[in-house]
């Protein structure tokens, strides 16, 4: 399960990297999960579909995605930023689900440009 969640939320070329403390954590988190835990986290979220609701959301929005995530893919993104009138989008190249942590300056970088412009 931990080798399969890794390669879902991290690239392999940063997986291939020495390992960051942030990489180590969420590594240590999902080894130490119950597989109770983890069952139920699938299955909570399996079916669960926003995507009609997000028509309703009427304050700035910024929408960041890894170019390679697996998890919720670009593909998604854009439907997401085509549903919320007022949102951005931002793809990061060499990322995935955890683009806060593979492409740290990129992402925030983004997060406050986006803010700079409220």
């Amino acid at each position: 399960m931990v080798e399969s969640a890794m390669e879902r939320w991290f690239t392999e070329s940063y997986r291939n990297k020495p390992p960051t403390p942030e990489y180590k954590e969420i590594r240590e988190q999902i080894q130490t999960m119950s597989a109770t835990g983890y069952l139920g986290c699938c299955h909570a979220i399996i079916n669960m579909s926003f995507l009609n609701q997000l028509g309703q959301i009427q304050v700035p929005t910024h929408i960041i995605v890894g170019d390679q995530d697996m998890a919720t893919p670009v593909s998604e993104s854009k439907v997401m930023h085509k549903a919320i009138s007022h949102s951005t989008l931002e793809i990061v190249q060499g990322a995935a689900h955890f683009t806060n942590v593979e492409q740290a300056d990129a992402f925030n970088n983004s997060l406050v440009s986006f803010f700079n412009t409220l």
